[in-house]
């Protein structure tokens, strides 16, 4: 690991309720209809996870270390698989971004009315309830395919600190300050998600 890197893990059943995750709506699987026992077995198998790391650590040194994790995925059996050292400095990179998981929704007060972030920083900005999608500005991210097709992304992203509207005024602050961050999780059954993570 990075040194200085965290990384938190758990399941459904330790978030549900304890406010650090966004509520979800989970997928049913085959003819399942939606019902509380139903709810409950498939959110076990949602596995939840958060990396962060300080500023310090470069995006090299990230690339470095996820290419190790990178080749623990290929003898899992994933295939194929990625590292991806991008910053998203154009339009069509911070769109790309969008697939990548990890994201960071900020709201503030001052995000609300005719607040105009910068265009380069957020994305679905909500007016009326103060909030957006903050884009991240670089990230080192694994990208692991499973025997289904089924790409799932982890990795670090650097987001800015604060939201600015178009004339560099403060709306919000991003809350992970200069670190590198990411949380995501993965609806699967598949023990092998674990072993990458961890």
């Amino acid at each position: 690991m990075v040194p200085g890197t965290s990384i938190t893990i758990c399941d459904a059943s330790q978030v549900i309720g304890a406010g650090s995750f966004q509520p979800i709506r989970l997928p049913l699987w085959r003819n399942e209809t939606k019902s509380t026992t139903n709810r409950k077995h498939l959110m076990g198998l949602s596995y939840y996870y958060e990396f962060t790391a300080p500023a310090t650590v470069t995006a090299y040194e990230f690339e470095t270390f996820l290419r190790d994790v990178e080749q623990l995925a290929k003898s899992l059996g994933f295939a194929p698989t990625s590292v991806l050292n991008v910053p998203f400095d154009t339009p069509e990179r911070r769109e790309f971004s969008h697939r990548l998981g990890g994201r960071l929704t900020v709201q503030d007060e001052r995000l609300k009315g005719i607040a105009i972030p910068a265009a380069e920083q957020v994305s679905s900005h909500d007016l009326i309830a103060g909030d957006c999608r903050v884009i991240p500005e670089q990230g080192v991210i694994p990208v692991v395919t499973d025997e289904r097709g089924c790409e799932s992304c982890f990795g670090f992203l650097k987001f800015p600190a604060q939201v600015v509207d178009i004339h560099e005024n403060v709306l919000a602050e991003t809350g992970v300050g200069d670190r590198w961050w990411f949380r995501d999780f993965v609806d699967s059954p598949d023990r092998r998600y674990r072993g990458i993570v961890q």
